[in-house]
């Protein structure tokens, strides 16, 4: 591909923020990608699964597996925050009512959306390039060379030793529309979350549907990997 033009389609709290700054850093001559809109070249981000089975001949899809302990937490953990789905210029918008259904229903909603997303990816891998969010936070070199080598543009290879002084320079550079205390919408890690996200996490932890979830990530993981073997 002549033009960098990368799709980043992922569940909310993924790590696709991450992975955007990761490959727009990366390039030497970033001044004209876009992070919006879809003109010219791009590396935008987006949330949702049925463009996952959609075949692009000029761009390039990406998505990020994470696990459902980590995901759903974080997902629940946002939504307590005030926070919905609903994203106006890339801000996330208040929810409208201020009640919220039990944390339990929360979770328990979770399950069936973290199957949704995870199962509709690995059923599209040869048209989504995956990688786990292990990777793109432990491996990043390895995730920004797989997906720019495939255009015609220069950049450089994160290596694991300037990942914190990169985490650093995310955090000024991340714009962030903090709508509620720290750690409710972070992009980035915190050195603690608000207090619920334990509670929330314990409640996902212990839901019959998790040792089943927790399966398929394996399961799920372990195809990824052997996916990334044929792009060699």
């Amino acid at each position: 591909m002549n033009k960098v033009r990368v799709l980043i389609n992922a569940s909310p709290r993924s790590g696709h923020t991450w992975l955007q700054y990761l490959l727009v850093n990366s390039l030497k001559e970033r001044q004209h990608i876009n992070l919006g809109d879809t003109v010219n070249e791009f590396v935008v981000r987006s949330n949702n699964p049925v463009i996952l089975h959609a075949r692009f001949d000029d761009i390039l899809q990406t998505s990020i597996l994470r696990s459902p302990e980590d995901i759903i937490a974080s997902i629940v953990t946002k939504t307590m925050g005030g926070l919905g789905n609903t994203v106006t210029s890339g801000v996330p918008m208040p929810h409208e009512y201020n009640e919220l259904p039990p944390l339990e229903r929360l979770v328990a909603d979770q399950f069936g959306i973290y199957k949704l997303w995870s199962s509709t990816l690995i059923e599209n891998l040869d048209r989504v390039k995956a990688f786990t969010f292990d990777q793109i936070t432990n491996d990043p070199g390895f995730v920004i060379s797989s997906i720019m080598k495939n255009f015609g543009a220069d950049y450089d290879v994160l290596s694991s030793d300037k990942l914190s002084d990169a985490i650093d320079d995310a955090r000024v550079k991340i714009f962030q529309h903090n709508k509620g205390d720290i750690g409710f919408n972070n992009p980035l890690p915190v050195e603690k979350k608000p207090d619920i996200y334990y509670k929330i996490k314990e409640i996902a932890k212990n839901h019959p549907q998790m040792s089943t979830s927790l399966k398929l990530y394996s399961e799920y993981c372990n195809i990824i990997l052997e996916e990334q073997l044929k792009w060699k």
